[in-house]
């Protein structure tokens, strides 16, 4: 049996998943398939000003947009549990607005302590997780008003906005006649601004007159007004799609639908048990909708449908639950991507991702340090920040790989088991047969085992040739490539010679 093509269907998955993995990609850092190739995505380099300084916010970035004003230039905004920043045309300009109180940078489960929870419940001093009090880390809602920038920031509750982007010296200030004690806000198609749990109640939307966002009182000579949800769920945040307003709660998703007259909104449930994990973990591209529950991933179409992910059980079971407000999310659509980054069970911080990509159907996962991201719908390049503050230009050619503490990162993957017939053969690998653009940088090794339960032989890492010459012998065998530069991997083949059945 020479040649045996080891395939690269779109789907990138952990050991474990229940399918049948031969042939298959089943493990990536930094990897992604595109164009019929898995290949490493873009690296990143640090936005910085001419004099090189880098563009930094004091603290993690929870909460990023990006936009053009009206003389062209790209403005990005970022916010953390300190304060507010603006950078437009290699400036930085604090905007954070009088009176900003300090809010959590992380997250803090309170229980069983003195006055808290219920008399008696749990051991002294701890208590049960179940009944506790969790205070979010600090976050921000942004959207645009065309160019003025809106923000609420969770804890503060303020609806803020920003009517000045060429400003140096102007912050943030609140909207005048706005409700108080808000958790979010969005901008409507219809250029109406919405406050989300307006007053302290998680479950009232309330709006601006349109155009108007310092009109709230709803008269008969205006369209402002309020509706509360009849959701068991509390209101978590809201995104303008096409041609209505998304609203997540942490139980289910709702439109916001413009039909004017003296009731100006409808509000119809569009799914139910389908709640968002975080105010962050969802984004909205190409007319639909995606969005992290609690144990599974959704999508909104016109249909809320979950989305069957292979790395599921790798992904939901590796999240640290008290973090879990720090879970963000923005879309790569040049790829046709959604990423979600999320803290791992041993992380106060986001240090792991996991991808979807929606025109293929698959997904890939790998560990990597980002708290907040925009796509490059503004700048040339999408932008993401890290635990310390550092904003970075995503997706650069023959950018770097580094990790937070400066290390390299190599974009690597793994196949999954290769068998011969149903692995009651003995096989033989002769060599490697690459397809043209793995050649000049990548790395081949290879693993093989008699038996699923025993050590595994390797052999490599060495440059792929066309051919390679190997030598491995095993019921199953398995091949890992990685490189440090641009490279792509297509169709593989292995020269196997088939042996007996012992």
């Amino acid at each position: 049996m020479p040649f045996l093509p080891l395939r690269i269907p779109p789907g990138i998955s952990r050991p474990g998943t229940k399918y049948d993995a031969r042939g298959r990609w089943y493990d990536a850092n930094l990897v992604r398939w595109y164009e019929g190739n898995l290949q490493p995505v873009g690296g990143w380099e640090p936005l910085v000003l001419t004099d090189e300084t880098p563009v930094q916010g004091d603290g993690p970035v929870r909460g990023m947009i990006a936009w053009r004003d009206l003389a062209g230039f790209p403005v990005l905004v970022f916010g953390t549990y300190k304060g507010i920043w603006a950078f437009r045309e290699d400036l930085i300009v604090d905007i954070t607005p009088a009176e900003f109180v300090e809010g959590f940078k992380d997250a803090d489960l309170v229980s069983g302590q003195y006055g808290s929870g219920a008399y008696g419940a749990g051991f002294y001093g701890e208590g049960v997780a179940g009944s506790g009090v969790l205070t979010e880390a600090t976050s921000w809602q942004l959207d645009t008003f065309g160019q003025v920038l809106v923000a609420v920031a969770h804890g503060d509750g303020r609806l803020l906005w920003w009517t000045d982007p060429t400003s140096t010296t102007d912050p943030l200030v609140e909207i005048p006649n706005a409700p108080s004690d808000n958790v979010g806000v969005v901008v409507t198609p219809e250029r109406f601004v919405v406050a989300i749990g307006a007053g302290g109640d998680g479950r009232l939307v309330a709006w601006s007159d349109q155009e108007d966002p310092t009109t709230w009182t709803p008269d008969v000579a205006n369209q402002a007004g309020d509706f509360p949800l009849t959701t068991p769920g509390t209101l978590m945040a809201g995104r303008r799609s096409r041609q209505e307003t998304l609203l997540w709660t942490d139980v289910d998703l709702w439109a916001m639908r413009f039909i004017g007259g003296t009731l100006v909104y409808s509000f119809q449930q569009l799914g139910s048990a389908c709640g968002v994990v975080s105010r962050h973990a969802m984004a909205v591209v190409d007319g639909r909708a995606f969005w992290m529950g609690e144990r599974q991933f959704f999508r909104y179409d016109g249909t809320v449908r979950p989305i069957p992910c292979d790395v599921a059980e790798h992904v939901f079971g590796s999240i640290n639950r008290t973090q879990a407000s720090k879970i963000t999310c923005f879309p790569r659509s040049q790829f046709s991507e959604v990423v979600w980054h999320y803290p791992s069970a041993g992380s106060l911080e986001n240090d792991r991702y996991v991808t979807y990509n929606y025109r293929d159907d698959y997904w890939s996962i790998g560990e990597l340090e980002r708290t907040s991201g925009v796509d490059d719908t503004a700048f040339r390049f999408p932008i993401a920040a890290d635990a310390q503050g550092r904003i970075y230009r995503h997706e650069v050619p023959n950018g770097s790989y580094e990790a937070p503490d400066g290390n390299p990162l190599i974009p690597y993957a793994e196949s999954g088991p290769i068998e011969v017939g149903a692995g009651d053969r003995v096989m033989m690998v002769r060599g490697i047969v690459p397809d043209v653009n793995t050649l000049g940088g990548v790395q081949g090794e290879l693993f093989a085992s008699t038996f699923p339960v025993q050590s595994e032989v390797s052999q490599g890492p060495f440059p792929l040739a066309n051919p390679t010459s190997v030598r491995l012998t095993g019921r199953q065998v398995r091949l890992r490539v990685e490189g440090s530069d641009d490279w792509r991997v297509g169709t593989m083949r292995l020269d196997v010679v088939g042996g007996g059945r012992r």
